[in-house]
């Protein structure tokens, strides 16, 4: 990705990131709709209600991410984003492109695997999509979150700032 003289994300960039932020926690917390509906397909058992609308709602969500994430690419792509803070040490930009390349890399596997499961049922895409990436996603949500708070304390930067901060 190239970086951009700015300071911050653009209005569209932190839109994108906060939206997918919420969508990706949501499909993280609540996907025991979509459990529910491919063990009552494996059962041949009719699926409650709820257990439908929920499942629906993470198909959804799964599909708004992987086509917001092809979105934030190409304007991460195009149009940049804000150069590392100046007193960053080299190992942690290292560190920040490789944690930011295997979420552009799970934000587009995750939808992929899921709809492998939902609609062409590939044998072990449910696996894939259901375990390790879901640790996976949830490790880098821990990595990103830790370095947010290494920058406020260590290095004392307001890397947050960026992405919410006004523009």
């Amino acid at each position: 990705m190239m970086t951009s003289s700015s300071s911050t994300y653009t209005r569209a960039q932190k839109v994108l990131h906060w939206s997918m932020a919420l969508l990706i926690i949501f499909n993280l917390l609540l996907a025991e709709g979509i459990e529910a509906l491919s063990d009552a397909a494996e059962t041949g058992a009719a699926p409650a209600f709820n257990d439908v609308v929920m499942g629906n709602m993470h198909v959804a969500a799964g599909c708004a991410v992987l086509l917001l994430a092809l979105v934030r690419l190409y304007l991460s792509l195009t149009r940049g984003v804000p150069t590392p803070p100046p007193h960053e040490p080299k190992a942690a930009r290292i560190a920040a492109k490789v944690v930011h390349s295997a979420f552009y890399l799970l934000f587009i596997i995750m939808p992929a695997t899921g709809l492998a499961t939902y609609y062409a049922e590939i044998e072990g895409a449910d696996y894939l999509h259901g375990e390790p990436l879901r640790l996976a996603m949830w490790s880098l949500i821990f990595l990103h979150l830790s370095a947010i708070a290494g920058h406020r304390l260590v290095w004392r930067t307001n890397i947050i700032g960026r992405m919410i901060g006004s523009r």
